[in-house]
């Protein structure tokens, strides 16, 4: 499934990239911004919203704060808002008000690996797996083959993401991270295109 999403339903790794482009530029805009308020910024040149209103509320209302900020208008807003509260909720779990300061340099990787996964993989099920799916399977194995994918496509963009260098997430530029995401995406594409 995944060398035929690769190869023709987003026309190889040389061109699929592109498709993530919007999302590439929300998310890089709401990590940047987090970065920002993390070194005691408002957030606003990478979001163009003051994102100091979500410091201290509950995660999950700091995450529908930094989406709605960065959710692009048009049809991919809803699916960047979710990928993006998905995201904070997820690896922030742990706080119980948003404390962006306390964000260690491992949950900014994480932030970026979810938000990048999420992404990917509704593209994925949406394109190829919801139109292969059996509809005669189970509920059970439909949420098996979900989790499945999902951990494999996880598994690609952390392992894209681990072979990068330079500056650490936390202190990249909007721009920058939105490179890394392409690249993540494309890596990821060659892989997948590269199977047999």
């Amino acid at each position: 499934m995944l060398r035929n999403y690769a190869r023709k339903a987003v026309g190889g790794s040389s061109n699929g990239y592109r498709r993530q482009g919007a999302n590439a530029r929300s998310g890089a805009a709401g990590i940047a911004g987090i970065g920002d308020l993390s070194r005691g910024g408002t957030g606003q040149t990478a979001t163009g919203r003051d994102l100091r209103e979500a410091i201290g509320k509950p995660v999950e209302e700091a995450a529908q704060i930094i989406a709605d900020a960065v959710a692009p208008e048009g049809q991919d807003r809803d699916e960047v808002r979710a990928a993006i509260q998905d995201a904070i909720c997820q690896v922030l779990s742990e706080q119980n008000a948003f404390d962006p300061s306390a964000i260690t340099e491992d949950q900014f990787h994480d932030l970026l690996a979810v938000y990048v996964t999420t992404c990917v993989f509704h593209d994925i099920w949406f394109r190829e797996a919801g139109a292969s799916v059996n509809r005669n399977a189970s509920p059970e194995a439909l949420i098996d083959r979900e989790n499945d994918l999902r951990e494999t496509v996880r598994a690609t963009v952390d392992n894209m993401l681990s072979r990068r260098g330079g500056a650490p997430v936390s202190q990249m530029s909007a721009n920058d991270l939105r490179d890394l995401q392409l690249d993540v995406v494309r890596g990821a594409l060659e892989v997948w295109e590269s199977d047999e």
